[in-house]
C-alpha cells in the first residue's frame, strides 16, 4: 500500500506495526496498531514468512489473499498482505 510499517524482530520472533506516523486508516488498522505477529519462518519456496504453525513451512500457498502465512522480504523490503 505504500504505507511505512514498523517491524520488531527479536529471538525470531516478527511483530508489524502500523507506524505512529501515519496519516492513513490502514486496512482497518490505526497508527500504532499491530497487524501481523508471529515466528519468523524460511518457507520450502525460499521465501521468508510470518507464521504461527512450524508445518507452514511445507504448504503449497503462502502469501496475499491464500489465507496463508503472509511473505516478507527483507531485500526489496515489502511486505505481502491481501
Amino acid at each position: 500500500m505504500g504505507d511505512e510499517i514498523i517491524v520488531v524482530l527479536k529471538d525470531g520472533h516478527i511483530t508489524l506495526k502500523v507506524s505512529e506516523n501515519s496519516n492513513a486508516v490502514w486496512m482497518g488498522s490505526n497508527p500504532g496498531d499491530i497487524i501481523e505477529d508471529g515466528t519468523l519462518r524460511k518457507h520450502q519456496s525460499g521465501q521468508w514468512i510470518i507464521s504461527n504453525d512450524e508445518k507452514d513451512v511445507y504448504l503449497d500457498e503462502i502469501g496475499g489473499c491464500t489465507g496463508g502465512p503472509t511473505i516478507i522480504s527483507f531485500e526489496i523490503r515489502t511486505v505481502e498482505l491481501c
